[in-house]
């Protein structure tokens, strides 16, 4: 089991902290925080192969997109969040039937990410900016004529990159 970085981040502080610093023990202390560097190194640059197993990040982008978009679309409905859940359980179905992935493989994909931080944020920088394209292309579609009967633009586009 890994430990998380902020354990390992609190264990090193107090370590260092527990330790004076004079004249001299310079050599232990300059020991100290070779070992420290090196650590955080090995950590924060542990690999940039993702496991066998585990989805990589240019598959997890279209997915998560998917997920976010399906979820915006569950909240506009206004209903109660047991419903909303169940329905979003479907759209997320859905999703991974499309892609042709168990369950599974999306939640332990998801845990790698969420233990990874920087590739974490290198996917959701890449699905905040798909986001933001939807949105100008939506506010942009708002002048034409993209409105179906009883629909607004914002549902149309929804239900375009969902269903698709």
């Amino acid at each position: 089991m890994q430990i998380p970085l902020i354990c390992k981040g609190l264990f090193i502080a107090k370590w260092m902290s527990d330790f004076k610093m004079n004249t001299n023990n310079f050599r232990t202390w300059a020991r100290r925080w070779l070992i420290v560097f090196g650590l955080l190194m090995w950590v924060s640059c542990g690999g940039e192969e993702v496991p066998e197993g585990i989805l990589s990040e240019d598959e997890m982008v279209p997915i998560l997109l998917e997920v976010y978009v399906a979820e915006g679309k569950v909240n506009e409905l206004r209903v109660k969040r047991d419903s909303a859940l169940v329905v979003f359980e479907e759209y997320e179905t859905r999703i991974l039937d499309k892609y042709a992935l168990t369950d599974s493989l999306y939640t332990n994909s998801l845990r790698y990410y969420f233990e990874h931080p920087l590739k974490l944020e290198s996917i959701y920088e890449t699905v905040l900016d798909s986001l933001n394209l939807m949105e100008k292309r939506l506010d942009e579609s708002k002048d034409g004529s993209t409105k179906e009967e009883g629909k607004d633009s914002v549902t149309t586009e929804v239900e375009k990159v969902v269903d698709t």
